[in-house]
């Protein structure tokens, strides 16, 4: 997949992460998101890999405090998609 679908996905999650209680990681994926608008996706992704595995990371540190379950739900599912777009 492009850099501009792991672009999108990010943005979404970013949404979520601000929405749903999230500071630390919506900062965290806000560092990955300005790598990304520079063009530096190879370290993007770097850093969206670097926030998983791990006693509190990513994997299981994320909770969307707040969130109906529906909106939870997308924001797991978009946790394992930008594993995975990063992994490319």
């Amino acid at each position: 997949m492009s850099d501009a679908a792991l672009k999108e996905k990010l943005d979404r999650m970013l949404a979520l992460l601000r929405d749903y209680n999230e500071p630390h990681w919506h900062a965290y994926f806000s560092e990955a998101a300005g790598l990304l608008d520079a063009g530096k996706s190879v370290r993007a992704k770097k850093k969206i890999l670097g926030a998983y595995g791990g006693m509190g990371s990513f994997s299981d540190a994320l909770y969307f405090t707040g969130a109906p379950k529906e909106i939870a739900e997308e924001g797991y599912a978009l946790r394992s998609t930008l594993h995975a777009l990063s992994s490319t």
